[in-house]
């Protein structure tokens, strides 16, 4: 019945669905007709069969707050939207990744993630998000740099400190969001020469050496409010160098 009505986007919201293959609209999916499908606050688990979208011209997956199951659905599409946030997906749905070289924009906020590593599998990203997780590591694996990563998310997790070497990994970032971590000290970040915004408020810097000065010349936008700075004669120099650009967008 749904095959003829040529539907780009499909929103299934506040369901109960319990898997998506018994619904007579499947065969309709199959018409490579639609680009969209977003599934959110689903109050059973759901479950999707593996590789359902072979075949599909489908560009964006949205799966929300709906206690996914698995993220097998994916293997072998060619989605390049994703966001699956608010599901308890945790570390190992990561693997399933590999398979899916096409996603420029990936969106795991809030899945339990514990960790996690950069791997050539992700070298079309443009954008990640994986805030509110429990992230207290970064590792890096990537054979080459991952030039196509332009925004960062790795707000509201666990994190003390950054690899030393994530600006020749990721030179090309320019939003990075680390706020609400438990950073003690300015990470090394003079690799990302075309880093403009950097959040790093709700961390637990205490200090800053005028070493950094060239890098936060290149910032447009800087926030570091909610650190437990200590204003002594070490921190003179950012004090004079906040007040030299005044009318610039940075925050403290």
């Amino acid at each position: 019945a749904f095959s003829n009505l040529g539907v780009r986007h499909l929103r299934l919201k506040n369901c109960s669905l319990a898997t998506l293959s018994a619904f007579s609209f499947l065969g309709g999916l199959m018409q490579m007709t639609m680009r969209k499908l977003e599934i959110s606050n689903n109050d059973r688990p759901i479950t999707l069969p593996d590789r359902i979208l072979i075949g599909l011209k489908m560009d964006e997956v949205i799966i929300t707050n709906s206690k996914l199951a698995s993220v097998s659905f994916l293997l072998d599409s060619t989605v390049q939207t994703v966001d699956l946030s608010n599901n308890q997906l945790g570390d190992d749905i990561l693997e399933h990744f590999k398979e899916i070289s096409t996603i420029k924009h990936l969106y795991l906020n809030n899945i339990q993630l514990t960790e996690f590593v950069f791997s050539p599998w992700m070298k079309n990203l443009v954008s990640l998000s994986l805030e509110n997780n429990d992230i207290d590591e970064i590792l890096l694996n990537p054979t080459k740099s991952l030039s196509h990563l332009f925004a960062l998310n790795l707000r509201n997790n666990k994190l003390n400190m950054l690899p030393r070497n994530i600006g020749i990994i990721l030179p090309n970032v320019t939003l990075l969001d680390l706020g609400r971590n438990q950073l003690t000290e300015f990470p090394m970040l003079l690799d990302m020469k075309n880093l403009s915004q950097l959040r790093l408020d709700g961390n637990k810097i205490q200090t800053l050496g005028q070493k950094w000065q060239p890098f936060l010349e290149q910032l447009q936008l800087l926030v570091l409010t909610g650190n437990p700075l200590h204003c002594n004669c070490e921190l003179q120099w950012f004090k004079d160098w906040m007040a030299s650009r005044t009318y610039q967008q940075t925050q403290v």
